[in-house]
């Protein structure tokens, strides 16, 4: 049982047993089965009916595919209700899924079409010869799944729409650079450092000089943790938000997807654990027309990845420790991390 002080100033954080022992990473499945998850943009399936997912490779270890008809996009499963083999491994344009195993045909809305050598069998088809369903949502032109069959869980995304009501999602490029990392560290520590503020100016020398750190806000909203910086330069004003002057709108999404909006565009980083001491993070990145994601400089986002890799890979050592167990957060300065840990430990007990 962990249990986390609803009182910042008396909390302590989760203890390190939560990010070394097995059973807790397990236990932290059900949190991300009934997460909300980004997979593309749906410019990116212009020329495509059937785009297979892999959700939580590693982890969840499930197969899905998302299905396009006239503009109309559905989730379903990807693993064939005969014998279990995988339906498609490949993005394409075809009006059926087909396995390659016994034949068997399903409709881009997963219901069953063909089943040879099944003539005569009892009670056939039932539901569960049909592919299952999955939750599927367009935000703003990002398609997002679930796996949890409320589809309420999507709302969350409202609350980013309420805050940047004019970013120009229309504007952003069709294909986004992408990359990956795969970090030995805790998925929950890599998290735990985005979010707060606090190391900045020890860690972060090139990004905090591009912003005013005494100005540096955390607003905590429903499943969702942001955070706001102020530019110090009128170069890097965000455009579409020029009266507060910002230099970045930094959204957490309850337990694993950052959204970070800067002037030049959006980069949607997403948290996968792999094992309890790895985790994968994947980069999608969508600049704006007329504008260029910043490669060479101090602040580029590849330069803050890496600075923040060698600080969670310390932790990630320091926490095997005997004489450390838990430490106490900063009251003004880590709002986010504590409510990051209430939230994980609501959801495990």
């Amino acid at each position: 049982m962990i249990e986390i002080n609803k009182n910042i100033k008396k909390a302590r954080t989760l203890p390190s047993k939560f990010y070394l022992e097995t059973h807790f990473f397990n236990k932290s499945k059900n949190i991300f089965r009934n997460s909300i998850q980004p997979i593309c943009s749906i410019h990116e399936l212009e020329n495509i009916s059937l785009y297979p997912v892999e959700y939580f490779p590693d982890y969840l270890n499930e197969n899905l595919v998302v299905t396009k008809k006239d503009k109309t996009f559905q989730c379903i499963s990807n693993v064939c209700t005969h014998r279990g083999h995988l339906l498609t491994e490949c993005a394409s344009n075809t009006s059926v899924l087909k396995c390659r195993y016994h034949g068997r045909t399903f409709g881009l809305d997963g219901k069953l079409k063909k089943a040879p050598g099944f003539d005569g069998a009892a009670d056939f088809p039932i539901d569960r010869d049909h592919l299952k369903p999955a939750s599927i949502y367009d935000w703003n032109g990002f398609l997002f799944l679930s796996l949890s069959e409320n589809e309420k869980v999507f709302e969350t995304l409202t609350q980013i729409d309420e805050v940047l009501p004019k970013f120009p999602y229309k504007d952003l490029c069709k294909e986004p650079l992408k990359s990956e990392y795969e970090i030995d560290c805790h998925w929950a520590l890599y998290c735990d450092n985005y979010l707060e503020g606090f190391h900045i100016p020890y860690v972060h020398k090139g990004l905090n000089s591009d912003m005013d750190w005494k100005k540096y806000e955390t607003h905590i909203l429903n499943e969702i943790v942001l955070q706001t910086a102020i530019s110090k330069d009128s170069r890097n004003i965000i455009s579409y938000d020029e009266k507060n002057k910002m230099y970045a709108y930094y959204f957490f999404i309850f337990p694993n997807i950052m959204l970070n909006y800067y002037n030049w565009g959006l980069s949607i980083n997403i948290i996968e654990p792999i094992a309890k001491e790895k985790t994968r993070v994947k980069y999608m990145i969508y600049n704006l027309k007329n504008h260029s994601v910043p490669s060479n400089s101090s602040s580029s986002v590849d330069k803050v990845e890496l600075e923040d890799q060698e600080v969670v890979l310390s932790v990630q050592k320091g926490i095997k420790s005997m004489n450390y167990e838990s430490g106490r957060f900063s009251p003004t300065l880590e709002k986010g991390v504590h409510y990051f840990h209430k939230l994980i430990s609501e959801r495990i007990n």
